[in-house]
């Protein structure tokens, strides 16, 4: 008896290590005409957590669903496969989220695709990606979103569920790098919202870098969470700045930073952006917009930026843990505006002039002293002497 326990014990040991050593191997699943599966929400369904679903060229028209069970699913396309979605929200429903793609699980990638928002229609709006998973991975995709025709039917290509709708959601971990955002139709003058960012749970940062918005761009970036970087990206829009009135249609807002519910926001990085209009007379209404009044920030750094040719430069709302150096500002019809008592940090930034800020473009307690000055140099130099001087500010 003792022998015979002896040698099922070895097996066990044996299989033990055989399993360790050789682990089932992620499959993939491939989609198109010919292949295995012909939609790509049928590939999703028999995929499994790890797998690969490879998109074949093509044009799928369908909404898509990847549920918590499907952890590290990656579905990409090398030949630009495109992706229609097919739900739109109610306008009457202002509140509700339909997603086109609506992603669960975590560490999901999706790549290599040109995604476009359903068919206009008035006084609805699309809800695009969805996202409610962790360490998601959105790149190298071409988004082209309807352009609205009235205020309450603007779309968004990308937004994140926020904690009032999935209690404890945290999408930490969030990549959005390395893509192109443009209009769909030309009828409408509100244009669309690209990347929409909700209030979470975070325990790390997201990252929105390398991306390029263009057409009527309503609003670029909006991040109602802490722990977000926003770096590297274009905003050019072709819709002129919107009245204050928002009577007129226009752009809003290239960057939004700033919690509805005046929650603290903290841990935000701004760099190396360039907002502005396509050509003369274009541009946002504000560049770059920071808080809401009463707002609760820290750690808010805004530099390396080029912000020209918008209606407000930086419209901030509450001012204190905020800081804007070594930044290109000009042209703007206003070129900083603090709402807040709290005296703003603007130094070390280049106005477009050695002799510094126009006044009169300067509204509210803004401490721009000391301010770059060059001479004589190309614009190409501008940014490494904002460099130095932001360096040697470091330093004190």
């Amino acid at each position: 008896m003792k022998k015979i326990s002896s040698i099922i014990m070895s097996a066990l040991i044996i299989l033990s290590y055989l399993i360790v050593i050789n682990p089932v191997s992620a499959a993939t699943l491939e989609v198109g005409v010919g292949k295995q599966y012909s939609t790509i929400q049928y590939a999703i369904g028999n995929a499994s957590a790890g797998d690969t679903i490879q998109v074949y060229p093509g044009t799928y028209i369908e909404d898509l669903v990847i549920p918590v069970d499907k952890n590290n699913l990656t579905i990409t396309s090398s030949s630009g496969a495109v992706i229609i979605g097919v739900s739109n929200v109610n306008v009457s429903h202002s509140d509700t989220i339909i997603p086109n793609i609506e992603i669960l699980s975590n560490g999901v990638k999706i790549s290599g695709f040109k995604i476009e928002s359903p068919d206009y229609v008035l006084g609805f709006k699309s809800s695009g990606i969805v996202i409610g998973g962790k360490n998601i991975e959105i790149s190298n995709n071409q988004f082209v979103i309807n352009s609205a025709v009235t205020q309450g039917d603007i779309s968004v290509a990308i937004q994140t569920y926020s904690d009032l709708i999935k209690k404890g959601v945290d999408i930490s971990g969030l990549k959005i790098n390395n893509n192109t955002f443009n209009h769909k139709n030309d009828t409408g003058q509100w244009g669309y919202e690209a990347i929409y960012i909700g209030p979470d749970n975070p325990t790390s940062e997201v990252f929105i870098q390398n991306n390029n918005f263009s057409g009527r761009l309503f609003r670029g970036i909006t991040s109602q969470r802490s722990k977000t970087v926003i770096n590297n990206n274009v905003m050019l829009t072709d819709l002129s700045p919107v009245s204050t009135d928002f009577k007129t249609a226009g752009a809003y807002q290239g960057i939004n930073i700033g919690n509805i519910y005046r929650d603290t926001q903290s841990d935000i990085t701004i760099s190396n952006n360039i907002i502005k209009g396509s050509s003369l007379n274009k541009g946002f209404g504000e560049g770059i917009s920071i808080g809401y009044k009463g707002q609760s920030l820290s750690n808010i750094n805004i530099t390396g930026n080029k912000i020209f040719y918008n209606s407000k430069g930086f419209m901030i709302s509450s001012s204190y843990g905020v800081k804007i150096n070594n930044n290109e500002i000009l042209n703007n019809s206003i070129e900083v505006q603090n709402d807040d008592s709290y005296t703003l940090d603007a130094q070390y930034n280049w106005w477009g002039s050695n002799a510094g800020p126009m006044r009169s473009k300067i509204i509210g307690n803004v401490r721009y002293l000391p301010w770059v000055k060059y001479s004589e140099m190309p614009v190409s130099s501008i940014s490494k002497i904002l460099k130095k001087n932001q360096d040697k500010k470091n330093n004190k």
